[in-house]
């Protein structure tokens, strides 16, 4: 390999890699939103200012269960701004785990304690790994984690969630989220996030 910041093309060294490196701070960008409810009403990504800003925080915790060997809570704050002026803090949260190996994303309940709640879907590399290319940036490699079993259906639509990983020159990852509801009618979430200083990403 040409340096430590870049993974091994085992899948399963890769993935391993990746899960060690995903901790600590970033600076999010959000450039695309799903439906938002505030004030009780329902605003979509056309009636939402785009890009938002926001932070999330990545961190290692000790397995809820006993089945998994790794576990990572992350929390995103967002600032919502409306078209209409209103302003809306918004406060998101997921968790990872690692069983054998195997990367899982699940919800995490309302409520205090960051209870980890239903499974969302396990992920799985989405492409072979291929060594570091040049860039006019300098060495860059991509990876991506996608939904194991793409797309698949709940009460909200038809999903189709990846998160893309770019290491080396500029590294940072990228969350895109997309459901499909009725015939022609689809909302997605993109959201790009920049390690900050101190981060196992750089």
């Amino acid at each position: 390999m040409a340096s430590s910041r870049f993974l091994n093309t085992d899948p399963d060294t890769a993935k391993r890699q990746l899960w060690h490196r995903m901790s600590g701070k970033y600076r999010l960008v959000r450039r695309l939103q799903h439906d938002q409810i505030i004030n009780g009403q329902t605003f979509t990504n056309r009636d939402i200012v785009c890009p938002t800003d926001g932070e999330s925080e990545i961190t290692s915790r000790a397995p809820t269960n006993e089945q998994y060997q790794g576990e990572m809570l992350q929390t995103s704050t967002l600032r919502l701004v409306t078209l209409s002026g209103i302003v809306d803090m918004r406060t998101e949260k997921r968790v990872f785990r690692l069983k054998s190996g195997e990367w899982s994303v699940w919800n995490v309940q309302d409520g205090e304690g960051d209870v980890v709640g239903n499974k969302v879907t396990d992920l799985d590399l989405g492409y072979k790994i291929e060594e570091p290319f040049q860039t006019t940036s300098g060495l860059q490699q991509e990876a991506s984690l996608r939904a194991a079993q793409q797309p698949w259906a709940n009460e909200n639509g038809v999903n189709f969630l990846s998160f893309d990983f770019y290491m080396g020159a500029q590294a940072h990852f990228q969350m895109y989220h997309r459901i499909d509801k009725d015939p022609g009618q689809m909302t997605m979430s993109g959201d790009e996030y920049f390690p900050l200083a101190g981060g196992k990403m750089v």
